[in-house]
């Protein structure tokens, strides 16, 4: 019953072939059997979802399903706000903290019939690492990560604990556990989604996002989500502008853009190889594949640095700075460089943006979608803290500066069954297409069947990775991220750091400013090079703050 997709799933409870009790029953049975190996779940409502279900049933009963998700189990990012259950984002310093109401997400999906199973585990406030409320491991491999920040959300969904799972996305965070878990991760284009009531990181970076089975699923979950929300001024009320028909099985007339560079950017060998497979059967199937350069794609990781420390700095400066002994130490040091950063600083990263957004434009006039890499490798073992801490996000975060759509799904496994994921990049509100394009391929491959081992999960025994990941990270508590190598020196570097800081009224200890000077040093550099890149001819609003 697990496996049934969401539209299976409504048929049978249309057709009374099934009971929402008896699919909420299934999947809470996986959630016992399960996530104690997996922790994906921060908080379970196993009790709540079955009083849910059974007012599902008595609702059928009546004369029909409440809406298209009636009586299908989901799970909440604990980013979600979610009222008379304890929202953490993550982190032991909002343990207790309980909203009053439901994000506009969760409201909405609760008007469709969906039954929330509880909360999953994330990245400390989708920013960190999981030294909240322990680690959540991959259900395909239990060694390896789930990936990151909405690490239960796909582990849950990958296990088939739920059928879909609310998500974000502020630099890769959905894509990125998707690729890990061969799952679908959908972010929509900015603006589509209400972002009411989650967990704010970055005011202009941040993406409500969903992770689904397959893609038909994530259809479904948009469209139950997709709404103008007098809450979140961000939202507009619009339809898909489509360029193209619906396919029936073929892509013929659809041009997909390969950026053959970056598909020669360092990847795995396998992950290389399942992306030229994937390219070749989108011609098979008809599409017209031509190599792009994305201009511009230099600059995304030090633009998206400089926009997403500034603003989430200033979002949670309560926390890293004034109880900075109630979070993990990772959030600490990685946000920390941002209350470093300028008015004119970030004006400077909007600049680019702006440059990008132009940039994105213009290739969208010649092609119909991009063909990207979802992450560099698959699911690395949970205490390669090398693999970890290295740039996994490097392909998702043009779409966060850009606001338009991508997809992330399975495109192929490793000899050892590892997931390898691929993303599909659109221009906005093209989520309509992306979807058709990838449930196209979906059917032709079939790599979204295949799920992990429920014997092989339930005979796993803790390996002790998780305990030395977590001893690893305590262990960087000083360390506020890698050092350059290059100009300015260590001295200037550390000058920098003591005189912003002063500027911005932040008290730092010496240790605080050794470990912030290889961050700054990133950070000069980073600002640096975006300043070389700007266009004296090309004014605009941002770019007429700078100094």
């Amino acid at each position: 019953m697990e496996r049934l997709t969401i539209a299976e799933a409504a048929e049978r409870l249309r057709n009374r072939s099934v009971s929402p009790v008896e699919l909420v029953a299934a999947h809470a049975r996986r959630v016992g059997l399960l996530d104690p190996v997996l922790n994906a779940f921060v908080t379970t409502t196993l009790d709540e979802a079955m009083a849910a279900a059974q007012a599902a049933e008595a609702a059928l009963a009546r004369g029909g399903p409440r809406g298209p998700l009636h009586g299908i189990p989901v799970a909440h990012k604990d980013i979600y706000f979610t009222r008379g259950v304890r929202t953490t984002a993550g982190s032991r310093a909002l343990a207790d903290h309980v909203p009053g109401y439901d994000a506009t997400v969760v409201e909405l999906l609760a008007g469709a019939g969906a039954i929330s199973l509880g909360k999953a585990n994330c990245h400390e406030l989708a920013c960190g690492a999981m030294q909240g409320f322990g680690v959540t491991r991959n259900p395909w491999d239990p060694a390896r990560a789930a990936g990151g920040s909405s690490s239960g959300s796909a582990a849950a969904v990958a296990a088939r604990l739920v059928m879909a799972a609310t998500a974000s996305d502020t630099g890769g965070s959905v894509r990125v556990p998707a690729s890990f878990t061969g799952t679908v991760g959908l972010k929509p284009t900015f603006g589509r989604v209400s972002r009411h009531g989650l967990f704010p990181i970055s005011y202009t970076l941040d993406h409500p996002a969903l992770l689904t089975t397959c893609v038909a699923d994530a259809g479904e979950v948009l469209g139950a989500v997709s709404a103008r929300d007098s809450k979140d001024r961000t939202t507009v009320a619009r339809h898909d502008a489509e360029r193209l028909p619906a396919f029936d099985g073929h892509l013929a007339g659809l041009r997909l853009g390969i950026p053959t560079a970056l598909l020669a950017s360092g990847l795995d060998s396998e992950v290389e190889a399942a992306l030229s497979a994937a390219v070749a059967r989108f011609e098979d199937l008809g599409a017209t594949c031509v190599p792009v350069d994305v201009a511009g794609f230099d600059l995304v990781a030090t633009t998206h640095s400089v926009i997403w420390l500034a603003e989430g700095a200033s979002r949670l400066r309560g926390l890293i700075a004034g109880r900075r002994e109630s979070v993990g130490a990772v959030v600490a040091r990685r946000m920390l460089p941002g209350l470093l950063l300028t008015a004119n600083d970030y004006f400077l990263a909007m600049h680019v943006r702006e440059r990008l957004k132009e940039s994105m434009s213009r290739l969208f006039t010649t092609v119909d979608a991009l063909v990207l890499p979802t992450t560099p490798f698959a699911a690395h073992e949970i205490d390669d803290l090398v693999a970890a801490r290295s740039d996994v996000s490097r392909f998702n975060r043009l779409a966060n500066l850009t606001g338009e759509p991508a997809l992330a799904l399975p495109c192929g496994f490793t000899r050892g069954g590892l997931p390898i994921g691929m993303q599909l990049m659109g221009p906005a509100w093209s989520e309509g297409l992306l979807l058709r394009v990838a449930a196209v391929y979906e059917e032709a491959t079939r790599w979204g069947e295949r799920t992990p081992s429920e014997e092989a999960l339930t005979g796993w025994r803790d390996d002790g990775r998780a305990a030395a990941y977590l001893r690893q990270l305590d262990g960087l508590a000083a360390d506020f991220g890698q050092a350059d190598g290059g100009e300015p020196s260590g001295t200037g570097a550390a000058d920098w750091v003591r005189r912003r800081a002063a500027a911005a009224g932040l008290a730092l200890t010496e240790a605080d400013v050794d470990g912030l000077s290889g961050q700054a040093r990133g950070l000069m550099s980073a600002l640096a090079g975006m300043r070389a890149s700007v266009d004296a001819a090309a004014t605009t609003s941002s770019l007429d703050y700078l100094v």
